[in-house]
C-alpha cells in the first residue's frame, strides 16, 4: 500500500527531537533566525512546571545564550547569582577540612553566572516558543522511527508524520535519533549515582556555591533565591539504596553534616531524585541530514556544573552555521553544512570531557596518595592568584574559538 504524503503543514526546515534545555533553547534561536522548527517533546512539560531539586548553575557566556532567546525578563526574579564558588576537601576525617573560594570579582566580574530551577527555564522556553508562528512544539510525542532519504528526513511520531531538510537529536542519554543515524557510543559507567532535591536552611547561603570533595563523589549546594538551596549528592550505587531508604529527619541530619553546618538546620522541600552516572560520548556528531547535540552526543559527571554550559555552546553554534548556511542559500542538511559543526565542537567535548572525568576519578578516591595530591593542588591555588584567575577564566569562557552568541553579538 502507497503511503500517504505527509500535508505540507508538517514539512519543516528543522525537526528537533528532544524537548530538554538544549532542544528548546535551539528552537527558539533558529526560530528567531527565521527557519519553520518542529519540536518533538516525549515529556508532558506540566511535570516540570513542579519544583523539584533539579537546577542548571549556568556560567558567563551560557548566560548570554539563554539571554539570546528572548526569556532572561520573564526568569530573572526566580534565579540566583552565583558570587562564591567554593571547593571544600573534607575527605580526610582527621585532618581540618582544607578550603579555597573563587570570587568573580578576581576576573573583572560581578558574578561567576546563575543558578536557575528546571521548573522556571523549561516553562519559559516552551512559553517563548508558543509565541512563535514559525515553531511548532509538541509535547507528549515520542518518534518512532526516522527514515533519510538523500533531500529530506521523515519522523513518524504518535504525533503523525513530520518532514525536515535536518532532524537535530537533543533526546538525551538514549537518542533514537543518534540510533538511527547508527553513530557509535563510548560508554562507560562510573559506578556513581547522583541524587537531588531542594532543601530550606536557617542559616544564609550568601549567594555561595559549595562543592564538597569526598570518597564517594562530590557533595554540592547551590543557591537559590531566599534561604533556599539545591542540592546534588554523588555516592558510589552500592551505598544509595541506603540513603534513599532514610527518614527525612535522618537524610536532613545527613544533609546537614555533609554541609558542615554552614547552611544551619536543614529541611527538606521536596523528595530525593537519583539517576546513574555515566560517561557518554558520541564517535561523530553528524551523519546526512542528522546532527546531534546536547546529552545525545556527550554526557559525564555533574562535578564542576559543566554538562548543560556544554550543550548550550554546542546549539549556539549549530544555530550560528544553520544561520549562515542559510543565508547563502546553502543546504542545511547537506554535510559539508553539518562538518563545520563537527569541527568546531569536537576539541570542546572532547577537553571537557576528558577533564570532568579525570578530576572526577581523583575527588572520588581514599587513597592516601590521592587524597595527598587533592590536598596539595588546593594549597597551591590558594597560594597563586594568577593560577586560580586562569582557573576561573578556563571555567567561564573556555578556549572554544568565537562562538556569536557568548560575544553578545547576533546570529
Amino acid at each position: 500500500m502507497k503511503t500517504k504524503e505527509p500535508e505540507q503543514k508538517n514539512n519543516f526546515d528543522v525537526a528537533i527531537v528532544g524537548g530538554g534545555m538544549a532542544g528548546l533553547v535551539l528552537a527558539c534561536l533558529l526560530g528567531q533566525s527565521g527557519f519553520s522548527v518542529c519540536v518533538a517533546d516525549a515529556e508532558d512539560p506540566r511535570h516540570f512546571a513542579i519544583p523539584s531539586g533539579r537546577t542548571v548553575a549556568l556560567m558567563g557566556g551560557s548566560i548570554d545564550i539563554i539571554k539570546a532567546t528572548g526569556i532572561w525578563p520573564n526568569i530573572i526574579n526566580d534565579i540566583c547569582p552565583l558570587d562564591v564558588l567554593r571547593i571544600i576537601d573534607d575527605s580526610a576525617g582527621h585532618v581540618s577540612p582544607l578550603r579555597i573560594d573563587f570570587k568573580p570579582e578576581d576576573i573583572g566580574r560581578s558574578s561567576f553566572g546563575y543558578n536557575i530551577p528546571h521548573h522556571v527555564l523549561k516553562p519559559a522556553l516552551i512559553q517563548r516558543l508558543k509565541a512563535m508562528g514559525n515553531i511548532s512544539y509538541l509535547p507528549k510525542t515520542s518518534v518512532s522511527h526516522i527514515a533519510v532519504s538523500p533531500a529530506r528526513v521523515t519522523l513518524t511520531t504518535d504525533n503523525g508524520i513530520f518532514t525536515a531538510r535536518l532532524v537535530i537529536g537533543t533526546d538525551g542519554k538514549k537518542s533514537i535519533v543518534r540510533q538511527a543515524a547508527q553513530i557509535e557510543l563510548d560508554k562507560k559507567s562510573y559506578g556513581q549515582t547522583a541524587m537531588t532535591c531542594l532543601i530550606r536552611h536557617t542559616r544564609p547561603h550568601h549567594n555561595t556555591s559549595a562543592e564538597h570533595h569526598r570518597p564517594g563523589g562530590p557533595f554540592t549546594y547551590v543557591p537559590l533565591p531566599g534561604n533556599i538551596s539545591s542540592i546534588v549528592w554523588v555516592e558510589k550505587d552500592e551505598d544509595i539504596p541506603a540513603y534513599l531508604s532514610l527518614k527525612k529527619q535522618d537524610l536532613e541530619r545527613a544533609i546537614q553534616d555533609r554541609s558542615l553546618d554552614a547552611l544551619g538546620r536543614v529541611t527538606l522541600m521536596t523528595d530525593p531524585q537519583s539517576w546513574p552516572l555515566v560517561t557518554l560520548t558520541a564517535q561523530k556528531l553528524i551523519a546526512p541530514r542528522i546532527a546531534l547535540a546536547g546529552e545525545a552526543a556527550h554526557a559525564f559527571s555533574p562535578i564542576g556544573a559543566q554538562g548543560l554550559n556544554l550543550s548550550l555552546r554546542d546549539v549556539a553554534v549549530l544555530a550560528e552555521i544553520l544561520t549562515d548556511s542559510a543565508r547563502l542559500g546553502e543546504d542545511i542538511g547537506d554535510l559539508l553544512v553539518l562538518s563545520r559543526y563537527q569541527s568546531r565542537r569536537q576539541t570542546d567535548i572532547q577537553t571537557r570531557t576528558w577533564g570532568v572525568n579525570n578530576l572526577n576519578r581523583m575527588v572520588s578516591n581514599d587513597t592516601e596518595f590521592l587524597r595527598g595530591l587533592r590536598r596539595t593542588g588546593l594549597k597551591t591555588l590558594a597560594r597563586f592568584p594568577t593560577l586560580r584567575q586562569v582557573m576561573m577564566k578556563e571555567g567561564l569562557s573556555p578556549l572554544t574559538g568565537h562562538i556569536r552568541l557568548m560575544q553578545e553579538s547576533a546570529l
